[in-house]
């Protein structure tokens, strides 16, 4: 998302298929912006985001908020654990958005 190319294609993306969930890595930039930028691109989200540390990382799980309803969330630096139920169909589902860093220190942390 802080790069231009890329928030073009996910905006082309948008265009051509509108997704139920929309799941991004390595956003580069802070959540509440991206959260802002979500709600203004797709509108009809709910949302939790991970702001990127520096010029890397960054994290964002979306979802249609008339499909989905958020059951639980639990969320650190690399990753955004999310439980939904299917609001027609009552089924759960469980998403698991996850960022590797690049050092192996900080990968065997997560």
């Amino acid at each position: 998302m802080g790069n231009p190319s890329k928030a073009e294609a996910i905006k082309d993306l948008l265009k051509i298929k509108i997704p139920q969930i929309l799941m991004l890595q390595e956003t580069k930039i802070e959540g509440e912006t991206l959260l802002e930028i979500s709600e203004l691109k797709w509108g009809k989200n709910a949302r939790k985001a991970i702001s990127a540390r520096g010029t890397s990382s960054g994290l964002a799980t979306l979802w249609s908020k008339d499909k989905y309803q958020l059951e639980s969330s639990f969320e650190t630096q690399h990753w955004i654990f999310t439980e939904l139920q299917h609001l027609s169909s009552k089924l759960s589902i469980s998403l698991f958005n996850f960022y590797v860093p690049v050092h192996l220190t900080k990968k065997k942390e997560c």
